[in-house]
């Protein structure tokens, strides 16, 4: 017996004449002549034989492209217009259940299988789009950490998201350390003032990592 769907309604298709010698994969579509049954107050069909059950064979949806933007950013697109596209990040297979591709998205620290299908109603499903992405806490961090304005006058802004920082060293061009405290916040404001103009590197410790930027003192 195959349960052929139409809508929210399920038909059971039964061999009834013990002579239907079809292999139909799950989710294929097709047209169905036959006798309509009763059996125990469920309405099947009846095909004669096998030329009552005519396959259709769908225009597929065009396979998703996975983008890796920058070291952590995730993008996808598919040529198939009005396609939702529905992805995974541990490598199981995606479907309808699957995450919702709403626009790009940022990857933490780790090694990442993206996996993405696209689907849209009257075509078959796409093959499945697979991108192996790997973010090191370095890449992770130098991207997430903003500091603004650069040139600074006066008034540095370190922003590290939602990670805690907990230590900031200014060094000069040549190494000489300039200025070092202990900071417990996501975000914090340096005073430079005293910094003559020139080209400095700051040292931000956080909870997760290091990571080192390039300023420029005006």
């Amino acid at each position: 017996t195959i349960n052929f769907m139409h809508g929210d309604e399920t038909m059971a298709c039964r061999s009834y004449f013990k002579n239907l010698s079809m292999t139909i994969p799950q989710g294929t579509h097709a047209d169905l002549t036959g006798f309509v049954l009763i059996y125990n107050d469920i309405i099947q069909i009846a095909p004669r034989n096998n030329a009552d059950i005519q396959v259709i064979i769908l225009e597929q949806v065009e396979t998703p492209i996975i983008t890796l933007v920058g070291t952590e950013t995730v993008s996808i697109t598919c040529a198939t217009d009005e396609a939702q596209i529905y992805y995974t990040l541990d490598g199981t297979t995606p479907d309808e259940t699957s995450n919702l591709y709403t626009g790009d998205f940022d990857l933490v620290e780790g090694n990442w299988t993206v996996k993405a299908i696209a689907v849209k109603e009257g075509m078959q499903n796409s093959e499945i789009a697979e991108l192996q992405v790997q973010v090191s806490i370095e890449e992770y961090l130098d991207a997430i950490i903003s500091i603004y304005p650069n040139p600074v006058d006066n008034q540095l802004w370190i922003n590290c998201g939602d990670v805690m920082m907990q230590n900031i060293a200014i060094y000069s061009a040549f190494g000489q350390s300039m200025n070092t405290f202990a900071v417990d916040a996501t975000q914090v404001m340096v005073d430079m003032d005293e910094l003559s103009a020139g080209v400095y590197f700051i040292n931000i410790v956080t909870e997760k990592g290091n990571v080192v930027k390039k300023i420029i003192k005006r």
